[in-house]
C-alpha cells in the first residue's frame, strides 16, 4: 500500500514557477523564485533551497548571471558574491579560451 504523500506548500509554489517558466513567461517565473528564494532565508530546508537554485538557474540564458542571482542581498549574499567572483572569473576565462 502506498500512502498519500504530505502537502508541501513550498515545493507546489516552485513547480507551479517552473511551469510558468517552461510555458513562456520566464521573468514572472524567475520573480516568483526569487520570492520563494527570499522567504526561505539562509536557514531554509536544504532540499527547498537545492531545488530551487536547479531551477532558477535554468531560468538564465547567460552563464555568469546563473551562478550568483539567487544569492540574498545582504552580508551573507555579498560574502558568497566576493568568494565565488574568483571561481566565476576563471569559469569565464576557461569557457571563452580559444581550443
Amino acid at each position: 500500500m502506498t500512502a498519500t504523500p504530505a502537502v508541501d506548500p513550498i515545493m507546489d509554489a516552485i513547480t507551479t514557477a517552473v511551469a510558468l517558466g517552461r510555458e513562456g513567461g520566464v521573468t514572472r517565473a524567475r520573480e516568483d523564485l526569487l520570492a520563494i528564494w527570499a522567504d526561505l532565508g539562509v536557514s531554509g530546508d536544504p532540499l527547498h533551497r537545492c531545488v530551487l537554485a536547479h531551477h532558477l538557474a535554468d531560468l538564465y540564458t547567460d552563464a555568469a548571471e546563473e551562478r550568483v542571482p539567487a544569492l540574498p542581498p545582504g552580508p551573507y549574499g555579498d560574502m558568497v558574491r566576493a568568494a565565488v567572483g574568483g571561481v566565476n572569473e576563471a569559469i569565464t576565462a576557461r569557457d571563452t579560451a580559444p581550443d
